[in-house]
């Protein structure tokens, strides 16, 4: 059967960086100086369920609020590449990350259409949610968190937040070796371990396992989501990334006077 929307509209908005966009934004963004010249965006579709859909609620809705990068040369476009790879892929729908966002809004509405038309008893609707925000812009460093929430009939929501740490002047992500020298990784993963584990409320005597934790070989691990702050490297585990749903997800700081002895000439920044 060949699926009929009741309502269908798509909402495109390009508004230009001024502070008051910009604020809203930037939630947490901190230390801005608009190194990096953007442009945000968002794209919103909403579409109701067929006909042939048990429930009349049932709909789709996605909704995407990212960043354009006006330079689209250079470090622009190292940059916009790969804020789009993070906000636009990581989807079970294609393994190939779409040209733009309506693109990627285009795939999920044509696979939503096709699954309501599949199975047409199935209830409940898919809703797709994901933002792209600078945190920090500045000439010496650039931070973007890319944010993403999906419901699509699961037992429960999939969702992730994705930190993405550049250097502006030449656009590439920095690693953790950009930030630290020497054999720092022992000293790291222990101050993160202690971290975690009074964030976690784990005491020493208490394996990572016994706590429910899913560690491999029991053993703590850093995240690979990871990012500078005024105050440390802060480090967030999703969900489902070391344990179960109900965990939820981790976040925690590791000082930088910690890893004083570690630190590469000009950090922090």
């Amino acid at each position: 059967m060949t699926p009929y929307p009741i309502a269908l509209f798509a909402i495109l908005t390009a508004l230009l960086g001024t502070s008051c966009a910009n604020e809203r934004r930037r939630p947490e963004a901190y230390d801005i100086t608009d190194t990096l010249h953007w442009i945000p965006y968002r794209l919103v579709h909403r579409e109701a369920a067929t006909i042939s859909v048990v429930s009349s609620t049932d709909s789709v809705t996605i909704d995407i609020a990212g960043i354009t990068v006006t330079d689209t040369t250079g470090p622009g476009k190292l940059i916009q590449d790969s804020i789009d790879a993070v906000l636009l892929g990581n989807s079970f729908i294609t393994e190939q990350v779409p040209p733009n966002a309506r693109a990627f809004v285009d795939t999920l509405v044509a696979e939503y259409r096709k699954f309501t038309t599949d199975f047409p008893d199935t209830p409940g609707g898919w809703m797709v949610e994901r933002s792209a925000d600078i945190l920090r812009n500045t000439p010496s460093l650039l931070v973007v968190t890319v944010r993403s929430y999906e419901n699509m009939g699961g037992a429960h929501p999939n969702h992730f937040e994705r930190y993405l740490n550049f250097s502006p002047s030449t656009g590439r992500l920095l690693t953790l070796d950009s930030v630290l020298a020497g054999t720092y990784t022992p000293t790291l993963i222990a101050e993160a371990e202690r971290m975690f584990r009074s964030e976690r409320e784990i005491t020493k005597e208490s394996s990572l396992s016994d706590a429910g934790w899913m560690f491999p070989d029991d053993k703590f691990t850093l995240a690979v989501n990871w990012m500078p702050s005024r105050e440390g490297l802060v480090f967030h585990y999703n969900t489902y990334e070391v344990g179960p749903y109900v965990m939820g997800t981790t976040t925690i700081t590791v000082p930088y006077k910690a890893l004083k002895q570690y630190l590469r000439p000009g950090w922090p920044r």
